[in-house]
């Protein structure tokens, strides 16, 4: 529910309608309708987990569902259109926008939409996570359709939701079941996809949806530290949001890709029952999670039962036979209920199914720690941890923040190398993937270069692509070096979701494309273009600069990680491909597998090939990542692997120097390192070091490069590494999965030109900035950056400014930067140069 929630909002930043018609008639119906569509986002499962017949709750998720409901709005509404939109009619369209972001999520998630060819999010998961196959995976789908919730409540801004009342059409939903059973048993509706429901199963459900949405919302945070751990790393990491295959944000542009067709079906028509069955596929869902059953009928029982003095929740008569469930202000007289409520969460949710993710010990801990909150939230006694020692505070030198909300601004980075530094001013390019053009283009994305002595007229790079290609997200990976060796400075600017052909026919499906910009940089489109070769293989994630076969030239390497064919044993294998420096003294726009001088693939279903890449150009070396590496199919959870290679002089072929793989499971190993030359600091961000800082809080091991040969487990050579981890507490376990957890350290790192480590660890609070200083007896300082506050993401990227280790940039970009003027924004994103 909450899932939902979050991404039919996402959405309707990236609306995009077809027609003049479908957006005078839809925008920012969602916006003014938000009470309806909190209501519909949630509202196919609702008949999973209440009444008595499950098909109901199958049939309300799917394209027969929507047909009718279009068909009975344009005989019971035909005039919403010039009503005013607080009446039902116009609330009936807007619940049903939120029915359609649920389904094409649900699509999404289990691999199930037309042209993803199989790939969806559970999918990723199950392979990555749990060893199962399918877009029914149970483990998979428990841990994103319970963990999702909280996961959401952890890594999201939920301070909005739930609205404080929900809009429900009851007798609307009631009536298009009727119709839908007067084509009952035909070839477009067979048995038993004709179910029926009562209004009582709809109201009932929707005032104990509405309550649940609060308590995630207000305990959610506090309940993930305790069950991250069994939900796999994929989805935990930032994934949720950020995954191209089933992300919110991925998510978010279906859901407005599908709601201007939804728009079309109401306005013009839904298609005809022949055009309908060719575009079904039935889908055939097992019964619902036990805990979500269990749950709902548990808070529906608390709720329905209690007196109203001591529940604050509602439910009230609207016109049209519909309801409205909302909240009222809560005090004093309402703990023992909103006690109670919490209670359900632990017992009744996170610790009920096939996959129980709470121990009695775990339980115990986790319902006093809601307590204990339930008395904060009514004035009572706080309870307040204590914090790390702060040991460094510092403003911004510099501080820029986006435009729109969602716009992501700083998702990545690219500083200029210091010899390109002129009267001590650097060049930063910044990319923005949210970034939406006007008139419907959403998630275009944006790139700008910045001059840090004045960075109020930056130099702004356009994409290769038309104005009407959407979704792409340019700017997720930005480069600023020489590439062609001719003394300008040149940029690289990706967008691996681009959508390569027929991108009309889906959202995109994600083939990547790299745009090269050569100096001098004055602004406007690329130089030429390299286009990924493989669909859904996000070509361009990563791009690195240097001579990799040590020719004395520099060449380019382009991940694309999710290589590879839905074979079972090739799928999302990865790919790295090398450019030579030949190709960029003569370049042209090609297909990257026209123009590499070689391609080195993974071995593995799944294992993420190339998702991080380093050159050492000291050592002559490629070092390529592997985070979600098995052992085998039978380890539960991913070990990830790091492989350096030295390639052949004629690029014929590589030899592999040494490979690194990984003993712990989702410790991402493979997923950040970094060399100096000397030394290579590797991460392992998903590393579980319960016993000092918490569960996810990450490590980073030092590894002389000289030292490194042959094929071994990090485990077996972790004694001759220096390990630095975030700063110990003295705090019992369970307040350290409050103070360390998912924190992630070591989630990116580079190093200065005098031998300093500069560490991120963007999960935890606002996210952390560290640098690392000296040997084995060097010291790790934090930088204490002002301004942020909790999810920013602080630290998804660092970098040094310039020569030495005086200045540091790092971006925060779901930073929302929240005022007066934009109190319900979110993820405008910002960036920060520091001087420390």
């Amino acid at each position: 529910m909450t899932s939902h929630n979050v991404i039919a909002r996402r959405a309707m930043e990236f609306e995009r309608w077809s027609s003049s018609d479908r957006k005078e008639a839809f925008e920012g119906l969602s916006r003014e309708r938000i009470d309806a569509v909190q209501g519909g986002s949630p509202w196919p499962d609702y008949l999973y987990a209440c009444g008595d017949d499950h098909d109901a709750g199958e049939l309300d998720h799917w394209e027969p569902f929507q047909q009718m409901a279009a068909r009975y709005i344009r005989e019971t509404y035909p005039d919403w259109v010039s009503q005013d939109r607080s009446e039902p009619g116009p609330g009936l369209v807007a619940f049903f926008n939120g029915v359609v972001s649920h389904y094409i999520a649900d699509e999404n998630w289990h691999g199930l939409c037309d042209g993803c060819e199989g790939k969806g999010f559970i999918k990723e998961i199950g392979y990555t996570d749990f060893t199962c196959e399918g877009d029914l995976c149970w483990n998979a789908h428990h841990a994103t359709d319970t963990g999702g919730e909280f996961i959401a409540a952890a890594q999201t801004d939920l301070s909005w939701y739930p609205k404080r009342n929900w809009y429900m059409p009851t007798q609307d939903l009631v009536n298009i079941f009727d119709m839908m059973n007067a084509t009952c048993d035909t070839t477009l509706h067979p048995a038993p996809y004709c179910p029926t429901t009562k209004a009582i199963y709809i109201n009932e459900c929707s005032i104990a949806f509405y309550a649940g949405s609060w308590a995630i919302s207000t305990f959610g945070k506090i309940i993930y530290p305790f069950i991250a751990l069994r939900l796999g790393e994929y989805m935990t990491g930032a994934a949720y949001v950020n995954s191209e295959i089933g992300g919110v944000d991925d998510n978010a542009a279906w859901t407005a890709f599908m709601q201007d067709r939804w728009a079309g079906w109401v306005l013009d028509g839904p298609p005809s029952d022949d055009e309908l069955a060719k575009m079904l596929k039935r889908r055939e869902e097992d019964p619902p999670l036990e805990n979500k059953r269990v749950w709902v009928n548990a808070v529906k029982k608390l709720v329905l039962e209690v007196g109203k003095g001591e529940s604050p929740f509602f439910m009230k008569d609207l016109e049209a036979g519909a309801v409205s469930v909302g909240m009222n202000d809560i005090g004093i007289e309402h703990a023992g209920f909103l006690k109670k409520l919490a209670s359900t969460l632990v017992r009744q949710y996170v610790s009920v199914g096939d996959n129980i993710l709470l121990g009695a010990a775990e339980q115990d801990e986790l319902e006093a720690q809601l307590h204990n909150h339930v008395d904060t939230l009514l004035g009572g006694k706080k309870v307040v941890m204590e914090e790390e020692e702060q040991l460094v505070g510092v403003d911004a030198a510099i501080l820029l923040s986006g435009e729109q909300s969602h716009e992501q601004f700083g998702h990545s980075f690219s500083v200029a190398p210091p010899r390109f530094v002129e009267n001590k001013c650097e060049l930063i390019l910044i990319g923005s993937t949210g970034y939406s053009k006007p008139d419907g283009h959403p998630q275009t994305g944006s790139a700008k270069i910045f001059n840090t002595c004045d960075t109020s007229a930056p130099i702004e790079l356009l994409a290769a692509t038309s104005d009407d290609v959407v979704y792409e997200r340019f700017g997720a990976t930005t480069l600023l070096e020489d590439i062609n060796a001719d003394g300008e400075l040149d940029a690289v600017v990706c967008a691996p979701s681009w959508g390569g052909e027929n991108v009309e026919a889906v959202v995109g499906n994600y083939t990547g494309r790299c745009d090269f910009f050569y100096g001098p940089l004055i602004g406007g489109g690329p130089t030429f273009s390299i286009y990924g070769d493989v669909a859904w293989g996000l070509f361009g994630k990563k791009v690195k600069v240097g001579d990799v076969n040590s020719d004395g030239k520099a060449d380019v390497v382009i991940n694309a990680p999710q290589t590879g064919t839905e074979d079972d044993d090739k799928s999302n294998t990865g790919s790295v491909y090398i450019f030579d420096s030949e190709f960029f003294a003569n370049p042209k726009t090609v297909y990257a597998g026209d123009a590499s001088s070689l391609r080195l693939e993974g071995g593995g279903v799944r294992m993420h090939f190339g998702e991080e890449i380093d050159i050492d150009v000291d050592s002559g070396r490629l070092v390529v990542g592997s985070p979600y590496f098995h052992l085998d199919m039978e380890d539960k959870f991913a070990v990830g692997k790091i492989e350096a290679y030295v390639v052949r002089g004629d690029y014929g072929g590589v030899d592999l120097d040494w490979r690194m793989t990984g003993c712990e499971h989702s410790s991402v190993l493979g997923g950040s390192f970094v060399s100096n030359g000397e030394v290579i600091a590797v991460a392992e961000t998903g590393f579980n070091s319960s016993s000092t800082v918490g569960l996810r809080s990450g490590r980073v091991m030092l590894f002389e490069m000289e030292g490194l040969s042959g094929d071994f487990r990090v485990c077996d050579v972790e004694g001759g590494a220096l390990i630095i981890e975030p700063k110990d507490s003295k705090k019992k376990l369970m307040d350290k999965l409050q103070i360390w957890s998912e924190a992630r350290f070591g989630s990116d790192m580079t190093w200065s030109s005098d031998g300093k480590l500069l560490i991120t660890a963007p999960g935890r609070k606002a996210g952390h900035v560290f640098v690392y200083e000296g040997g084995s007896e060097g010291s790790l300082v934090e930088v204490v950056v002002d301004g942020v506050s909790d999810g920013d993401r602080l630290g998804e990227m660092g970098a040094w400014v310039g020569e030495g280790s005086s200045r540091v940039a790092v971006n925060s970009p779901r930073d929302s930067l929240r005022s007066e003027s934009r109190p319900d924004e979110e993820e405008y994103g910002s960036f920060r140069v520091i001087d420390i």
